[in-house]
């Protein structure tokens, strides 16, 4: 069975083009452009014979009936970051979509019941990262902290309960632009994603002293801003001694009062670690908390988040690669530096990721973009998986 390139680009296009601007696109979750999205869709899914579904919290659900129950999911988000680019969920929601064309076309009958899931707010906001695939594997609870959150969105107990997954689930895969250069740099078509990488966040403030900028002379000053300066240059340099793929990152800086004439006497920051394992983190914040202690200085360190790695399934990762040694497709096995929709079925199923290369590297901006001669490798070799799974294996992987 063949993908239609045409169909894929068009698709790909006149979806994800939903929401642009000049800044990007913007098809954030619950909005009016990614409910339009949506709907489109969900008609492309009717018109080929899908029983439709929008969840709890706003996940399209579309299933064509096996001669087992259990389910073989297929899918990725169509929302986007604040001024985001074309591909970034979009690309796995089209390829999904493209499958189940071909399948009808060539009136194929899945031993295994088959899903295309479109996710809604995989991108990280008040309501967390991968929110709609967490609440369809029950991991989103209502309590006093987050009710009145999710009331804010028409989300309760019932919506929730209504959006979890109650089936027994073969398989998840996704489809996904790398988001970085790896791929590109090497000159590979394909990454077969073993690991997803591990995120912990840490607040760390700096308290200092609060003074006139003209009359407090440079000896007399507790400069909040410049001990904080200090640490994050350390932190580069502790992370550039660990090994691939940790990444630390400060992207938020909170400077008080923030006046032009006055000594900052108050500094907080975030230090995101990512990595595959806990290990490197764990030594990266003893070596962060020595230093921060050599300052004999108010400083203190709060840990936000903690989210461990997740393993992807090697009996996955093994079929792609195999279909990709067939078909003479160039691979790289790696990890991802972000997150999935996909990580939050590992505890669950096995799940598979492949990525495809992102040109410079870029995501998260106007200019992400892939060549589309790997767009329609990535969504053969997504069908093809698909295809053996569902033919091979009449229970449990």
């Amino acid at each position: 069975m063949k993908i239609q390139e045409k169909r894929i680009k068009d698709n790909i296009l006149n979806i994800g083009r939903i929401g642009e601007s000049e800044e990007g696109i913007n098809r954030i979750a619950f909005s009016k452009e990614f409910i339009e999205a949506r709907n489109i869709l969900e008609r492309k899914m009717k018109s080929i014979g899908l029983r439709t579904k929008i969840d709890g919290v706003g996940n399209l659900i579309g299933r064509k009936q096996g001669i087992l129950n259990e389910k073989i999911m297929i899918g990725s988000h169509l929302d986007t970051v604040v001024n985001g680019g074309l591909l970034d969920g979009n690309l796995g929601v089209i390829a999904s979509l493209e499958c189940m064309m071909v399948m009808d076309e060539f009136n194929y009958s899945p031993k295994h019941t088959i899903e295309i899931v479109c996710f809604n707010a995989e991108e990280g906001s008040e309501l967390g990262g991968t929110f709609g695939s967490r609440a369809m594997n029950g991991q989103v609870l209502v309590d006093e902290k987050n009710k009145n959150t999710l009331s804010s969105y028409g989300i309760d107990s019932e919506s929730i309960n209504d959006t979890i997954n109650k089936e027994k689930i073969l398989t998840f895969l996704e489809l996904h632009i790398e988001q970085g250069g790896i791929l590109e740099n090497r000159s590979k078509t394909i990454g077969i994603v073993e690991n997803i990488v591990g995120i912990s966040r840490y607040k760390i403030t700096v308290l200092g002293e609060e003074n006139h900028s003209g009359t407090t002379s440079m000896d007399l000053r507790k400069d909040a801003l410049v001990t904080a300066s200090e640490i994050i240059v350390k932190v580069n340099k502790i992370a550039k001694l660990m090994n691939p793929p940790f990444v630390a990152t400060v992207g938020i800086l909170n400077v008080l009062p923030n006046s032009v004439s006055i000594i900052p006497g108050k500094v907080e920051f975030i230090v995101e670690l990512r990595d595959v394992g806990e290990s490197q983190i764990l030594d990266f914040m003893v070596s962060i908390k020595e230093y921060i202690n050599s300052f004999k200085k108010n400083i203190t360190v709060e840990e936000l988040v903690t989210k461990p790695h997740k393993k992807l399934s090697n009996k996955i990762n093994t079929i792609v690669e195999d279909i990709c040694i067939e078909n003479n497709i160039s691979y790289l096995r790696m990890d991802s530096g972000a997150g999935h929709d996909c990580k939050e079925f590992v505890d669950k199923t096995d799940v598979g990721l492949i990525f495809i290369p992102s040109i410079n590297g870029k995501s998260h901006c106007k200019e992400e973009m892939s060549n589309f001669e790997d767009i329609y490798t990535g969504v053969q070799l997504l069908l093809d998986v698909l295809l053996y799974i569902d033919g091979e294996y009449g229970g449990s992987l």
